[in-house]
């Protein structure tokens, strides 16, 4: 409420005079940097009018002292999704660069024994202030660093105030690699089972969240076992997942410019042959739905069966990345073939290949008065042109 703002602001002003003169007795100083903490779990807006991001930013920076600089962490933590994104950015880069988060799993262990954290400094740490942090860094996209408090937070959700755990839970299980470690906490999961039983919203929607993604998991799973001896440069069903959640939550729906973003990430090529295969999925399609049609199943075409296969396997010979070839072939390409002129012009200074000397004018001598070449013949004749031209390059070497 306004009022408790108010509050909170006109606490923050007395304290910050405390901040800046501690009267020659740190003590002080250090229960005024507690306030600013303790207010921003609740009020990180009224702490970063009251002291600004400069400020922020000096006092994370000049702590010396291990406690000090842990609660200068759980400052900025509480505070970057209310700061400019300049400004936040310059700030999540010092907390990836330093040892907060490395502090923050061994004092969230330390909570969770009921145990000081640093030893012997007589401060204990609350688990579920703990997971709120833990929720405001998944909020900006720090979840894949906190990859090894996910079975600490597991633990926490039997021992604190379970909400505000499950909730940050369920933001970091947007990443693919923390769902993965939740899906594998068979006690977790059955203690979700008993929260759901007994009417806790915010377990039903976790435990709906994980079996919905699992089922997914496990149908592209099959697909790619499926067609593991024919593709064996297919890729994993967990890198597709990530590659799915950088763009749409693992939940979600993709629309077709979302699939056009994602045909150069995984990779595929032609990307008008992935488009036009969408029909009534073009703005609809599941993470299963996904997986499925990159591996293929015996009522779907896949995608990397059909289009990709072979060219990884050029690739996997040549040593040409398949991501810069496939984007080098959209670049290039008219109407899903690239004319010769244009494999000289844009296509080969695409990929930083030389268009002149021996091994150029010899693999462009073989495409005399040729069609323009399709996806297939374009990665076959430029996995031989970059074999031969690393070969003579050795040779000259």
């Amino acid at each position: 409420s306004e009022v408790e703002q108010s509050h909170a602001f006109a606490l923050l002003q007395e304290a910050k005079g405390f901040l800046q003169d501690n009267k020659g007795f740190a003590p002080i100083s250090e229960a005024a940097l507690e306030v600013f903490v303790s207010i921003s779990f609740s009020h990180p807006v009224e702490v970063i009018s009251c002291l600004g991001c400069a400020r922020i930013k000096q006092l994370f920076n000049e702590q010396e002292d291990k406690l000090q600089a842990f609660a200068c962490g759980l400052l900025v933590s509480n505070c970057l999704g209310h700061l400019e994104e300049s400004e936040a950015h310059e700030l999540r880069e010092s907390l990836l660069s330093g040892t907060f988060l490395e502090n923050y799993v061994q004092c969230f262990q330390a909570s969770l024994q009921k145990c000081d954290w640093p030893e012997n400094s007589s401060a204990f740490h609350s688990p579920r202030r703990l997971a709120i942090v833990a929720q405001a860094l998944a909020a900006q996209g720090l979840g894949r660093h906190l990859l090894p408090a996910v079975p600490l937070l597991v633990q926490a959700v039997e021992c604190d105030d379970a909400v505000p755990i499950l909730l940050t839970l369920k933001l970091l299980a947007a990443d693919p690699r923390c769902l993965q470690i939740l899906l594998a906490e068979e006690s977790f999961r059955q203690n979700l089972d008993s929260m759901h039983d007994s009417g806790n919203a915010h377990a039903t929607e976790l435990l709906g969240y994980m079996e919905l993604v699992e089922s997914a998991l496990a149908a592209g799973q099959v697909a790619k076992t499926a067609q593991a001896l024919e593709n064996p440069n297919a890729p994993e069903v967990m890198q597709l997942a990530e590659i799915f959640s950088s763009v749409r939550a693992l939940d979600g729906k993709l629309e077709a410019a979302d699939l056009e973003q994602l045909c150069a990430l995984v990779p595929l090529a032609p990307r008008e042959r992935v488009m036009g295969s969408l029909g009534s999925l073009r703005n609809d399609m599941t993470l299963q739905a996904f997986l499925e049609h990159i591996y293929g199943t015996p009522t779907i075409l896949g995608w990397w069966p059909s289009l990709m296969e072979e060219a990884a396997s050029d690739a996997v010979q040549s040593g040409l990345p398949l991501v810069d070839v496939c984007s080098a072939f959209e670049l290039a390409a008219k109407r899903g073939h690239v004319e010769i002129q244009d494999l000289h012009d844009v296509l080969l200074p695409a990929l930083l290949l030389p268009t002149e000397g021996s091994v150029a004018e010899e693999k462009f001598a073989e495409l005399h008065g040729s069609a323009p070449l399709p996806f297939r013949a374009l990665t076959k004749w430029l996995a031989d042109f970059y074999i031969r031209l690393t070969q003579a390059t050795n040779e000259e070497g």
